[in-house]
């Protein structure tokens, strides 16, 4: 196997200038296949080469239309494809044999987008994509008039989005005929109305079916819940959304009424000079004596929640308090120690920064978890908890090296692939490293080694990838020669590249594009 780049011998050579890449590509068997995708690629390549400035606005107009619903009509087409492909085990050429749940893994991989667009365009597949029996008969879609419009380019993705959470958001109670009639009326307008008016059809339209709002079910409300957190912004804040049942909200109710009341739980409970000068009134019924409640963080012991003084010197609105309060819940959980550990990491949060980092007390650190924190945030945190604090050495050995003396790989090699590898080695892949096992590089069962060394963070995703058999990936690690020595290297099988080339994965090392180091 080689260490270098995979090659491009199995791509698909299509219609393009010279010098350029296709940005997908993908080998090919039947020649009709090829010829038709030849042709596509020879007529795209024919139009992006006009000369724009010789051409009418009606022309420029008509080029725009027309790729829309050549775009439109390719995109109805491929949820048939990508169908047959996942009840074909299509996939498992791809990435080895990954079973239903890294399907959208080996999609993003293939068409370089992410794994949460892969998984949706899958989900949109099966609603709108032909299917067929294990007898070979053919199964309508289950939005059928959905399907035939996206099959006649007549729907964009928006209109798609729109009707798909109209019929998600239906009561159970609404029966099938209805809904069918509904979705019908909603495909058929779609094709000749914009987003912003079926939108509005369809909000119109869940009015009539449910003109009373009628109370969901249990199963509306499991159907409903959830609770997201998006990626990180450049100041390491983090928006999201949510939808709870009635249970996590009297739950929450109930612990915010006194950990989130002004004055407790008030990492800003210091008063300012103005407070100083002017300090609250006092009651008097409270005693001269009486003490603000408690340490900056802690929650007050009073009935009321708080002392008076502190709400008067709390300014932080609702929502402020209530992001406090939450922070010190799951402060107070974790702290107890009475959860163990996850995948061989304290369940803590665990926080790998640089000894340059520590003495600046600037940057940002990686949590296991796969988030950012600046590196004033950890100090702090560390000043208030029992962490793991501790600076690894190969050399010695005393941790990290087990030779064949066990199987499993001990905490100690666990944070340490977490400080090295940052999160799974896959190629491409994004799982933080509470979402990974330790690898043995060479397979254990073939005479590999327990030490750091050999060992390397892989998801549930790629861990089961790597074998003997055809159609599976190896792995080996990065000689000196290499440009990133000591990386660990994922070879696809012969079907995606001959030569088994070693793939790194970049991703959680995005400086490597930054800066990257000379050709050998």
């Amino acid at each position: 196997m080689e260490s270098g780049d995979p090659g491009s011998a199995w791509q698909v050579q299509m219609g393009r200038r010279v010098g350029a890449l296709p940005a997908v590509a993908a080998p090919v068997d039947d020649p009709r296949v090829c010829a038709l995708l030849a042709q596509l690629g020879s007529a795209v390549e024919g139009i992006a080469m006009l000369d724009a400035s010789t051409l009418t606005s009606e022309d420029r107009l008509a080029l725009v239309c027309g790729a829309e619903n050549t775009r439109r009509l390719l995109t109805g087409a491929s949820h048939t494809w990508l169908n047959g492909l996942v009840a074909g085990s299509g996939f498992d050429s791809v990435i080895g044999a990954i079973g239903a749940s890294g399907v959208p893994h080996a999609l993003a991989h293939m068409l370089r987008i992410t794994t949460a667009a892969a998984a949706s365009r899958l989900a949109v597949a099966r609603d709108l994509g032909t299917g067929t029996t294990m007898t070979g008969e053919t199964l309508d879609p289950p939005l059928t008039h959905t399907a035939a419009a996206a099959r006649d380019g007549a729907l964009a993705d928006a209109h798609v989005s729109i009707i798909r959470s109209f019929l998600k958001k239906l009561p159970h109670a609404v029966d099938a005929e209805t809904r069918d009639a509904a979705e019908q009326t909603l495909a058929d307008l779609a094709r000749t109305v914009g987003p912003e008016e079926l939108t509005a059809i369809a909000t119109r339209l869940t009015e009539y079916l449910d003109p009373d709002g009628a109370e969901p079910d249990d199963r509306d409300r499991a159907r409903k819940r959830f609770f997201e957190i998006d990626p990180q912004g450049p100041d390491s804040m983090s928006t999201g959304r949510f939808c709870v049942d009635p249970v996590l909200r009297a739950l929450l109710d109930a612990f915010l009424a006194k950990f989130a009341a002004p004055g407790t739980n008030n990492s800003e409970s210091t008063p300012s000079a103005v407070d100083l000068d002017d300090p609250p009134p006092k009651d008097d019924t409270t005693p001269t004596d009486a003490v603000p409640s408690g340490d900056a963080g802690q929650p007050a012991d009073s009935a009321e929640g708080s002392d008076d003084r502190e709400a008067e010197w709390d300014h932080r609105t609702p929502g402020q308090r209530n992001h406090d309060a939450l922070t010190y819940l799951l402060k107070d959980v974790l702290a107890s120690g009475r959860h163990g550990q996850h995948r061989g990491l304290p369940l803590y949060v665990v926080v790998s920064v640089s000894l340059d980092q520590l003495t600046a007390a600037a940057g940002l650190g990686l949590t296991a978890t796969g988030s950012t924190m600046p590196v004033a945030d950890v100090v702090r945190m560390a000043a208030e908890a029992h962490h793991y604090l501790r600076v690894f050495d190969g050399a010695t050995g005393s941790t990290l090296h087990f030779a064949r003396a066990r199987r499993c790989a001990s905490t100690d090699q666990r944070l340490a692939l977490f400080a090295r590898d940052r999160g799974c080695t896959g190629p491409g892949c994004s799982a933080p490293a509470s979402r990974c096992e330790a690898h043995h590089v060479d397979d254990w069962a073939a005479g590999g080694l327990t030490d750091i060394d050999d060992l390397a963070l892989a998801c549930d995703v790629h861990h089961p990838l790597v074998g003997e058999r055809a159609g599976q990936w190896a792995t080996s690690t990065a000689p000196p020669s290499h440009p990133y020595p000591g990386t660990v290297l994922w070879h696809p099988p012969a079907v995606i590249d001959e030569g088994r080339h070693g793939i790194p994965n970049h991703l959680n090392f995005p400086e490597r594009h930054l800066a990257p180091p000379p050709d050998d």
